[in-house]
């Protein structure tokens, strides 16, 4: 006898009471593909309690939950008023997530940290931002069910996403100079196919971490939550004009996200600090892009019988608080969770990425699509340390620890690449050069980056404005 069937033959109550101590989601989801009773008992009590109590114990990205949570009020048609258009969307809902709470108003770590921090203009008062953390409170069973099954299918796309980037990056053959000795400096990348290399030693750190496999399920919501709403506004569950209607299906999502906005408004709270790697775009956008190319040659959903064939994480416990220090005593190391680094702005993949590449800047996007397939933004330190893609840290940064010579780390980062895209990566850093060589004699430059201009300006005296990473 099955155990679905077994399962059928219990009395209700017991059944309810199953569902009642059930706290993870991919469980609660096979209870109820396996019992029609469960299924029944679901719909007809306290299913949004159910839903919300797995969904909150579940060890997952606090931006994911409140992308999950947002997307319940959109299904039911019970948004905010004042979220009435694309402007109030992005202002009262999607920067705080984008943005990792950061656009918040009156931020006092934000003021202390930067002396031209604004809180005024985009930066938001918190009761103006609509972050939910719970679902709602009425929402209907099927609604339920329906985050149910995206959440089914968002994990699927997430595992075949990560195993098809993972086995590009094992496929790596990555080298090092022949000379240990060898350090030129201002190496460029149209020199190091004249460079004697010798493989290097691999250490693959096995299967993705949850760090890695939240930062490609956070993409997945990211891109599921602009379909769900341009579905709701089509039908009318959600009331907004004709014409955000229209541009809802013009704009592409990171549009809908307004990722430039938001860049411009990080420029203008800024660190010079960081100037080296905020020329390389926001992960979060960089991981939309991976995300809706593995959709485009990937559209297939799940075959019923799939289920989540990985690692079951379990959540760590909470770092104890650091110690209070006294006035002229240093600084305690703060150890950093999992969860603070997917709030950093730049995966330690992008930053090494920008740091390596600063000969680029003004190209980083482009030449960073290759290295897109390999995964590269999502890995964590530890894989991409076995590999061999460290960089020279940025001081102070905490996101690239391994020190080693910044040009072996170059020759090592462009042996990973095919003859085409290293030819690629030569244009584009020649194209960086040009342009730069433009902005100093003061000549206009057609598609400048923001980054060359302000470069210019401050060495004219003027005040750098860069963006910042957590």
């Amino acid at each position: 006898m099955s155990s679905s069937t077994t399962m059928e033959k219990l009395p209700p109550e017991i059944l309810f009471k199953v569902l009642l101590e059930v706290t993870d989601l991919d469980t609660l989801a096979s209870l109820l593909e396996a019992s029609s009773t469960l299924w029944r008992l679901f719909d007809l009590r306290s299913s949004s309690a159910i839903l919300e109590r797995c969904l909150d114990s579940a060890y997952m990205d606090t931006d994911t939950k409140t992308v999950i949570r947002t997307i319940g009020y959109i299904r039911e048609g019970c948004l905010p008023e004042r979220v009435n258009s694309l402007e109030t969307l992005r202002r009262h809902v999607t920067n705080d997530s984008i943005t990792h709470r950061d656009c918040r108003g009156g931020n006092e770590l934000m003021a202390n940290m930067y002396m031209d921090y604004n809180p005024e203009k985009w930066y938001m008062r918190v009761d103006d931002i609509f972050s939910p953390n719970i679902l709602p409170e009425h929402c209907s069973p099927a609604t339920l069910r329906s985050i149910l099954a995206t959440i089914r299918s968002i994990t699927f796309r997430t595992m075949t996403c990560l195993d098809s980037h993972l086995s590009r990056f094992r496929a790596l053959k990555p080298r090092r100079a022949a000379d240990p000795a060898w350090d030129p400096k201002d190496v460029k990348v149209a020199q190091l196919h004249e460079v004697p290399s010798i493989p290097m030693t691999i250490e693959d750190v096995g299967a993705p971490t949850w760090l890695e496999e939240q930062r490609v399920m956070r993409a997945f919501w990211r891109v599921q939550f602009v379909q769900d709403l341009r579905r709701a506004v089509r039908t009318g569950i959600v009331a907004w004009a004709t014409g955000d209607l229209a541009e809802l299906y013009s704009l592409s999502v990171p549009d809908i996200y307004d990722f430039p906005g938001i860049e411009r408004d990080f420029n203008d709270a800024s660190s010079e600090v960081y100037s080296r790697i905020s020329s390389q775009e926001l992960t979060d956008l960089t991981l939309i892009h991976m995300a809706e190319e593995h959709l485009n040659q990937h559209p297939h959903m799940p075959d019923p019988s799939w289920r989540r064939n990985g690692p079951d994480f379990v959540r760590p416990p909470e770092p104890p608080p650091p110690p209070e220090v006294e006035w002229g005593e240093p600084a305690q190391v703060v150890t950093r969770t999992d969860q603070d680094l997917l709030s950093d702005h730049w995966s330690t993949g992008s930053a090494r990425f920008a740091l390596t590449f600063k000969s680029i800047r003004g190209s980083q996007t482009s030449a960073m699509v290759p290295y897109r397939r390999l995964g590269v933004p999502i890995w964590c330190k530890e894989r991409l340390d076995g590999y061999g893609l460290v960089s020279i840290p940025m001081r102070g940064s905490g996101l690239a620890e391994v020190i080693h010579d910044a040009a072996q780390n170059l020759l090592t980062w462009v042996t990973a690449l095919g003859a085409e895209d290293v030819s690629s990566l030569v244009a584009a850093e020649k194209a960086a050069s040009l342009r730069i060589e433009a902005a100093r004699r003061g000549e206009p430059v057609a598609g400048a980056s923001i980054w060359v201009g302000r470069a210019g300006a401050r060495g004219r005296g003027g005040r750098g404005a860069w963006g910042r990473v957590r």
